[in-house]
């Protein structure tokens, strides 16, 4: 049997373990799930479909989440199609766009796939015409993929950057942001879901503050996309970025870029090539740019992995994201009902839903965060992310819809361990 055959054969027998239909699009591959209960077994179910390790209790999607089978496949198979063929496969991405624009509300070419979250915030941060002395706010939770391009403009154009102390409880973040704000304000850029605490900010009462008062707002949501549902409609921002790599559980190296089409006349492309443009003369050295978010995708792209973050909107699509939402908030929830209990361990994630989703991120009393992380690694073989930013000395838990009780039952057998030495 061929190694192509061979694994063909591995896949179908997979699926047909689990009761589940492949469905075949082009190269693509597609997992059809049946609507899912709060049953623990359909998560179970769900947990199958990631190749993850089964040893590895991993809890730290917000950095880097793994992709199931349906996503990986969907790559392998795409690239071995168009290689058969030496193709570029182009014209098959725009498939994702319109899922993606389907997901989010929008219409799909107001939408561009990008490498990542970092990559649309520099987008969007050299596409606006900002001049020195302008000012750009921003939050003390930032990632440094979102802070970072707006800081470049600041040691580079002699722009002026803000930083806003976000209320860790949720409270009082639009007050905060709208006395932050000058006669210098141009823009406002903010998470949507800190990378730190996994707070919530109002987003569309921020968007609609700053379009009143005619500033631009840009929108780093690497760490809401695919954990809580998004309607870009809705909040009607001018520019939104993520990332596919984390809660969408999409290939490393994509990204999506919303722009406002209100806003693109008053924009300039950070980098152009073919398909930038819709006019382009050589002779007479001239070119017109095309008036929407694809113009941003110029160039020859890798379509395996594009297509690839359709996959994994189709994967999270299947679930339902009410379903994933509630099964995220009742993950943390469990786990903040346990570790309240420990006197020496202090929450810093807001309890309220409104401010609040997937991420658990909490501190042990007087002891370092490494530590505390070693430990967990060594003796309960778990992995969470350490929170240094913000000088926060806190350990982020991510709770995904792979993820099960019982690793969150060990992880608060781990802290107990410590907090008794």
């Amino acid at each position: 049997m061929s190694s192509q055959k061979r694994r063909n054969f591995l896949k179908t027998t997979l699926l047909s373990s689990l009761g589940l239909g492949l469905l075949r699009g082009g190269n693509a591959s597609t997992l059809s799930l049946p609507p899912l209960s709060s049953e623990l077994t359909d998560w179970k179910r769900v947990r199958k479909q990631f190749p993850l390790r089964s040893n590895k209790m991993y809890l730290n999607t917000a950095s880097l989440g793994p992709s199931p089978q349906m996503v990986i496949d969907t790559i392998t198979d795409t690239i071995q199609g168009l290689e058969v063929n030496c193709y570029t496969g182009r014209k098959d991405s725009y498939d994702t766009h319109a899922k993606l624009g389907q997901f989010l509300n929008v219409a799909p070419e107001t939408l561009a796939v990008t490498r990542n979250a970092t990559e649309g915030m520099n987008i969007a941060a050299r596409s606006l015409k900002l001049n020195p002395g302008d000012e750009i706010i921003i939050t003390d939770q930032e990632h440094v993929g979102g802070a970072a391009p707006w800081i470049a403009l600041k040691q580079q154009l002699g722009v002026q950057v803000k930083l806003v102390r976000i209320d860790l409880s949720g409270e009082n973040n639009l007050e905060r942001i709208a006395e932050a704000i000058g006669p210098k304000t141009k823009v406002v850029a903010f998470s949507h879901v800190t990378c730190t605490t996994g707070l919530i900010l109002p987003a569309k009462e921020i968007v609609s503050l700053c379009r009143d008062k005619g500033i631009y707002t840009c929108i780093d949501g690497a760490q809401a996309i695919g954990m809580i549902g998004i309607d870009l409609k809705e909040i009607n921002p001018d520019f939104y970025t993520a990332s596919g790599h984390k809660w969408l559980f999409g290939p490393k190296g994509t990204g999506v870029l919303y722009i406002n089409p209100e806003l693109m006349e008053d924009l300039e492309p950070t980098f152009v090539g073919a398909y930038s443009d819709y006019a382009f003369d050589l002779e007479t050295l001239e070119q017109e740019y095309r008036m929407v978010a694809h113009r941003e995708e110029y160039g020859t792209r890798n379509t395996g992995i594009t297509l690839g973050l359709g996959a994994a909107v189709d994967f999270v699509q299947q679930m339902g994201m009410q379903a994933i939402e509630a099964r995220g908030r009742d993950l943390s929830q469990a786990l903040r009902s346990q570790l309240e209990s420990i006197p020496e361990v202090e929450i810093l994630t807001p309890s309220s839903p409104e401010y609040s989703a997937s991420i658990l991120t909490f501190k042990v009393k007087d002891i370092p965060y490494l530590d505390v992380q070693k430990h967990l690694g060594i003796h309960q073989k778990l992995y969470v992310r350490g929170i240094y930013e913000a000088n926060l000395n806190a350990l982020r838990v991510s709770c995904a819809v792979f993820n099960q009780p019982a690793e969150l039952d060990l992880l608060v057998e781990g802290i107990t361990e410590i907090v008794k030495k």
